[in-house]
């Protein structure tokens, strides 16, 4: 073969790559070549982000932000409205266990847990002395709507009707709209 050791070599590299000779005889491979045509260089040097995708990924963060932070106002609502009900519930079963605790006044037709509202005066502390069961009836009465007063607002009721008793507590409550909106509770026993 003809020529030096590195007009071999180009020879070799030409019919590999598929180049066509030059006007010396030989071509060198073009590295940005495909099948003969050249590619124009369109790398670009960028680093970092422009000044309008860091504002509309803060636009997209902030609102994002504002959605949670609704969620978590309507959440904090529900879980309040959730507490009340709670309360009233225990509230309510309070005085139904008070009323089983006491049967003979319970039995009395026309007693004292017939027509139960209001605040009561306590006139016996029961807790410390022995009560007859009307005394004790105007004991729960008076502690009942004396914590009712300070949970709610409000006193609750207990009325019978027929054979049952009906329990009931009321308190008023912010809605969605900012108005207050009357809530109550009622539960329907019978001894």
């Amino acid at each position: 073969m003809p020529g030096t050791l590195m007009q071999r070599l180009y020879a070799v590299m030409a019919v590999s790559t598929g180049s066509r000779p030059g006007l010396s005889g030989f071509s060198i491979p073009s590295v940005r070549s495909t099948r003969g045509r050249h590619l124009p260089d369109t790398r670009r040097s960028q680093s970092g982000f422009t000044l309008i995708e860091v504002l509309i990924a803060i636009a997209v963060l902030g609102i994002g932000m504002l959605g949670l932070a609704g969620l978590q106002t309507q959440g904090i609502r529900y879980g309040y409205t959730s507490f009340l009900l709670t309360v009233a519930t225990q509230q309510a079963e309070d005085m139904i266990e008070r009323m089983r605790a006491n049967p003979g006044e319970v039995a009395t037709v026309g007693g004292y847990y017939d027509n139960l509202s209001g605040s009561a005066t306590m006139p016996t502390d029961c807790s410390v002395e022995q009560c007859d069961s009307l005394e004790r009836a105007q004991y729960d009465h008076s502690v009942w709507n004396a914590r009712n007063s300070a949970l709610f607002g409000q006193t609750g009721t207990v009325q019978r009707l027929g054979g049952v008793f009906q329990v009931q507590l009321s308190w008023n409550e912010v809605d969605n709209g900012g108005s207050t909106a009357a809530q109550t509770y009622t539960v329907v026993f019978r001894p």
